[in-house]
């Protein structure tokens, strides 16, 4: 979609316009902007968790934190991506039956991002 993305919305642009005139080309203008809200909200998201959970990181006494708030801010455009960063720094603090508890944690009270 990134490669033919151009083409993709030139082709929708002209399909919409034929089937619905110009109330297509003003929808396929709409689905551009809803998309690009879309995209430009999760980024925002995630430099806003990164952030965040960076600075608990510190807190907590990660050993170089700045690599897992980098970790954390591109997992955390996955569905619980965070999680994992979060369960790869706990590893660094303790025994792994930590990591394993924040999981089973997380899984219990039915996060999801």
């Amino acid at each position: 979609m990134l490669r033919d993305g151009t083409w993709l919305a030139n082709r929708s642009v002209v399909t919409a316009r034929r089937l619905l005139g110009n109330p297509g080309t003003r929808l396929i203008g709409k689905i551009a902007d809803a998309t690009r809200a879309t995209v430009n909200g999760t980024i925002a998201a995630a430099i806003v968790m990164g952030a965040v959970v960076g600075i608990a990181y510190v807190v907590m006494g990660v050993p170089r934190p700045l690599p897992f708030s980098a970790m954390t801010i591109v997992l955390a455009m996955v569905p619980l991506g965070a999680w994992v960063a979060l369960e790869a720094a706990s590893l660094t603090l303790g025994p792994v039956i930590m990591a394993a508890l924040l999981t089973v944690w997380r899984e219990w009270i039915g996060i999801r991002e």
